[in-house]
């Protein structure tokens, strides 16, 4: 079974095929615009029904009330905390499986 060919600038190319050329990477970015744009305004109208302190809230919709913040300051903290971790944990690595001096 042979695959179609990827159609570069849709953002089926750049979501599900992960493609990072420049036509795919502007579809996404165009779509992701238009879809917060378009959450915001639903947010705004008081037309959303969401839920206040989680992470999404904040990222897709924009509400940036008191709540909404601190769920994105707890996520930006363990995000950086993780890759904290694993850099500490690569270089540990690194060391343990160089080759010993002397």
């Amino acid at each position: 079974m042979t695959r179609k060919p990827i159609v570069h600038g849709t953002i089926t190319a750049r979501f599900n095929h992960k493609c990072c050329c420049t036509p795919c990477r502007e579809a996404g970015n165009r779509y992701t615009k238009e879809r917060r744009a378009y959450h915001a305004a639903r947010l705004k109208a008081g037309l959303a029904n969401v839920i206040h302190g989680e992470l999404m809230t904040y990222r897709e919709y924009g509400c940036r009330c008191r709540l909404c913040k601190t769920a994105n300051a707890v996520a930006s903290a363990e995000y950086r905390a993780k890759k904290r971790e694993e850099r500490w944990s690569k270089m540990v690595e690194e060391q343990w499986s160089a080759p010993s001096r002397g």
